[in-house]
């Protein structure tokens, strides 16, 4: 039988979930019960506005950027992960918000694209023969923090003050993915786009 995307999606949130809670011991991160049921809704949700909207595909139509674009906002529509109340006091006085969530959508994003362009190297359907051992994200000018960080806060700020856009979303990947054939020298192919 085969597994479903939204499955096989949620089977990379729970791997990349042990992850960050395993890394992540000073905080009490739980993951909430009803979150598998509300990301499938979230992503169902998300593919049907992006199609009806701006597609006239299916999900399997859909390249990698904008499905991974769709994780994102499905994670972040309702938090998978949350802290005890305790902590959530503790780390609320600190003045410092609570990004586990967007760490989670962005890794499990980033991990699916990945996974799919190694497909995609292998029946020629991207311009690169070649595919890079990771992503890289670049390097801030002004800050200290990685771009990770900045992009977390980015999702943070975007779901509480204003609304996330799958579509640019998508567009922001592509190029982080563009970066990162980039960084490691890696040219475009003859092969083909589909």
């Amino acid at each position: 039988m085969k597994i479903s995307t939204k499955d096989y999606i949620w089977d990379i949130i729970i791997e990349k979930a042990k992850a960050l809670i395993a890394e992540n011991t000073k905080l009490n991160i739980i993951m909430y019960t009803d979150s598998e049921k509300l990301f499938k809704d979230n992503f169902d949700f998300y593919v049907g506005m992006v199609k009806n909207n701006f597609m006239q595909h299916s999900i399997d139509d859909l390249d990698r950027h904008k499905i991974a674009a769709i994780i994102i906002c499905s994670v972040l529509h309702n938090d998978v992960l949350g802290i005890s109340v305790k902590d959530k006091a503790e780390f609320q006085e600190e003045k410092n918000v609570f990004l586990g969530n967007e760490k989670l959508a962005v890794n499990v994003a980033l991990s699916y694209m990945y996974k799919e362009l190694k497909k995609d190297i292998k029946s020629k359907k991207v311009p690169y023969n070649t595919l890079f051992p990771n992503y890289i994200l670049p390097k801030p000018y002004s800050c200290d923090r990685g771009y990770d960080l900045v992009l977390c806060r980015d999702l943070y700020y975007a779901k509480k003050f204003f609304s996330l856009n799958p579509l640019s979303l998508a567009n922001l990947l592509f190029l982080i993915e563009e970066y990162s054939f980039t960084s490691y020298n890696i040219e475009r192919s003859d092969c083909q786009t589909t």
